[in-house]
């Protein structure tokens, strides 16, 4: 969230951060409107391009087993951690279309809302 600086020292030189959190300029892969797959960074996804139209563009995501979320949005001073059953059993079919439709878009509508 803050580029590594933790009370003063920066932990990972910032350039480092930087450069893992941007989208790296791979081949994006095939999208719909129920697949919204985000562009990589270096270890992360990241919504340059407003994939996940609700999320602010400097947003980065991670994900790990049993579809856990963790989500970065500077501009906002945000960070989300989710952990909890897994998208696949929803009717949405796809991770990504999961986690914009019931952790992305109502999280972003409650804080449009405050």
């Amino acid at each position: 969230l803050r580029k590594s600086n933790w009370e003063g020292p920066h932990l990972i030189p910032k350039i480092w951060v930087e450069r893992a959190v941007i989208y790296s300029g791979t081949p994006l892969p095939v999208r719909s409107l129920h697949n919204p797959l985000p562009g990589s960074g270096l270890c992360w996804w990241t919504n340059f391009d407003r994939v996940w139209a609700s999320v602010p563009r400097d947003a980065f995501a991670g994900y790990g087993a049993q579809d856990q979320v963790l989500l970065v949005v500077p501009n906002l001073d945000l960070i989300v951690v989710r952990n909890g059953e897994s998208f696949s059993g929803k009717k949405v079919g796809l991770f990504w279309g999961g986690v914009e439709k019931y952790l992305f878009n109502p999280l972003m509508e409650a804080i449009n809302e405050y």
